[in-house]
């Protein structure tokens, strides 16, 4: 019997997580069956205590204490494993386990760091009787597992040109993206630059950026042109006619700004400012303060992703050799 016909019960990821944590607290010799018979973890001893986000063991989802050894239990559905997370994890338990939709959800660098690795649906299969089921897992929302392995499948990563990194990385809200970044453009190795291919946040579909790293102290008022500002426009420019004429050509939606929450100038607000003052076109303008400013695709579909990733990358690194170009005349 599916469990959802008499009703929805969890609605978030912590409430399932300590669902599961309650299975295995009620029921101790299922839980040795998990760690042995499907994820191998034997020479335990016997069951102690059950607990959830302790704060002196790196905030683990489930923290499973045996006599003779402690396991982590790391449970994702929409979000990913960290390498910080699974890091601090790791140091902090004997076994660390992660239950996961699927097996490839875990990072391959975090199985190689010696994180286990049991989807829900196995780790559910050993509790009889179970008051929490698969259908439980299935029901709630992994828009952004579903986004992670969309992004992943462009399988840009042997694209990458030499000296340039590959990331894949989890921003604000745990929105999944891909980012590419160059090396560095200039001897104070400030200045690089970035391509990011991220979940939209305001639409159904994925965005492609582009643009010139930039750090904090960059945004304030300035009576002469920010040295950013000129290279954004350089790889602007260079971006779009890279990109004109094909069919991803980029956004002329202009960058926001918002002020900070008490009313003082943000930021953005400054980088506003300044396209506005030194007259750089604000579709130009878009991406993060904290991270990169450049330019951006128009939103782009599931059949639009593996073309357009490929196609925002080599305009990048056009982008890139014009700007070498453009900073060894600024110099002479």
């Amino acid at each position: 019997m599916n469990l959802l016909d008499r009703g929805k019960l969890f609605t978030t990821e912590p409430e399932l997580n300590r669902a599961l944590a309650s299975e295995m607290r009620f029921d101790p010799t299922a839980t040795q069956t998990l760690m042995r018979d499907i994820i191998g973890i034997t020479g335990t001893g016997p069951l102690e205590s059950v607990t959830c986000e302790r704060a002196d063991h790196a905030n683990l989802d489930i923290l499973v204490t045996f006599e003779k050894a402690k396991v982590g239990v790391e449970c994702k559905i929409g979000h990913q494993l960290s390498r910080a997370q699974w890091e601090a994890e790791l140091e902090a338990v004997d076994h660390l386990i992660a239950i996961v939709k699927d097996t490839s959800d875990v990072p391959e660098e975090a199985v190689s760091a010696g994180v286990l690795v049991c989807t829900w649906r196995r780790a559910l299969s050993v509790f009889r009787n179970s008051r929490v089921g698969i259908d439980d897992v299935n029901i709630l929302n992994d828009e952004k597992r579903i986004a992670r392995r969309q992004l992943l499948s462009m399988n840009l990563k042997d694209s990458v040109p030499a000296g340039w990194s590959y990331e894949e990385k989890d921003g604000d809200g745990g929105y999944p993206s891909v980012i590419i970044t160059s090396d560095f453009l200039d001897s104070d190795r400030r200045r690089w630059i970035i391509v990011q291919i991220e979940r939209s946040r305001s639409s159904d579909g994925y965005i492609a950026n582009v643009g010139v790293s930039v750090h904090p102290d960059d945004f304030g008022h300035s009576a002469t042109e920010p040295e950013w500002l000129r290279l954004v426009r350089e790889l602007g420019r260079s971006v779009e006619h890279f990109l004109a004429g094909t069919e991803f050509p980029i956004s002329t939606t202009p960058g926001k700004h918002r002020r900070n929450k008490d009313g003082s100038p943000s930021p953005s607000t400054y980088k506003i400012q300044a396209a506005r003052e030194f007259n750089l076109p604000l579709h130009y303008a878009t991406g993060y303060t904290n991270s990169y400013i450049g330019v951006r695709s128009n939103p782009l579909t599931d059949e639009d992703l593996a073309a357009a990733g490929r196609l925002f990358l080599s305009a990048a690194q056009t982008a890139r050799s014009d700007l070498e170009k453009y900073l060894a005349d600024e110099r002479d």
